[in-house]
């Protein structure tokens, strides 16, 4: 897969979800870590980037499921839902900060060979 140097095409997608601040944050964070030359801001922007694109990926996931089998025994309330979204996103957190599912490697490498 080729990302190039801006990866335009995955916060393209981040976008659509309708999250813009987040991922302006994202790419703001990259693309001055690329300009600077800075390996561990680089670094650390990716994880950035692979803790977002997992938290999302999660809260896809979840919207997948009916409201029935959601909702099978007991409705949510807004606080369960509110637990539910720091939950997930501090499973995405752990996860990245855990080896990840490669995305943080991936634009990594691709960004450092870009850069160079």
């Amino acid at each position: 897969m080729k990302i190039d140097g801006s990866i335009n095409s995955m916060v393209d997608m981040a976008t659509s979800q309708g999250n813009s601040i987040k991922t302006s944050s994202l790419k703001g964070n990259v693309d001055e870590a690329v300009k600077a030359k800075d390996d561990k801001a680089l670094q650390e922007a990716c994880k950035q980037f692979e803790n977002y694109f997992i938290e999302q990926m999660m809260k896809e996931m979840r919207n997948t499921l009916s409201k029935d089998e959601e909702d099978a025994l007991i409705p949510k309330g807004k606080g369960e839902t509110m637990f539910t979204e720091m939950r997930d996103s501090q499973y995405s957190k752990e996860a990245t900060e855990n080896g990840g599912i490669g995305i943080a490697k991936m634009l990594y490498t691709q960004l450092k060979k870009s850069n160079s």
